[in-house]
């Protein structure tokens, strides 16, 4: 995936470069959107709830998948609010402003 596809999806602000990795996504049987905020455990991604100390944004579509997957994640930069997601709570809500307000800044 190039960058100009992760800008269309509405998710990465232009005014700062981003950094951004593959990570791996542990087992997950949700389809997660771009946009889902995510923490990290055992060393895999999955996604974080209000409760949870967030760490990055997914920057893909990834299905459902029994497997580990890799997928492009933000790291470090400007992510749209309003295209944050919240999957922590069973199906995809916005994510609440507790939840956005913990991503490391």
């Amino acid at each position: 995936m190039k960058y100009e596809e992760m800008f269309d999806r509405g998710v990465l602000d232009p005014s700062h470069p981003p950094v951004v990795e593959v990570g791996t996504l542990g087992t997950s049987t949700k389809n997660l959107k771009a946009g889902t905020v995510l923490k990290v455990t055992t060393k895999k991604y999955e996604p974080a709830g209000d409760s949870d100390t967030p760490v990055a944004g997914l920057l893909e579509d990834v299905p459902s998948h029994t497997d580990d997957v890799t997928a492009f994640v933000l790291r470090h930069g400007v992510a749209v609010r309003s295209r944050l997601l919240n999957y922590a709570t069973g199906s995809e809500t916005a994510a609440s402003d507790t939840l956005a307000d913990k991503l490391p800044s």
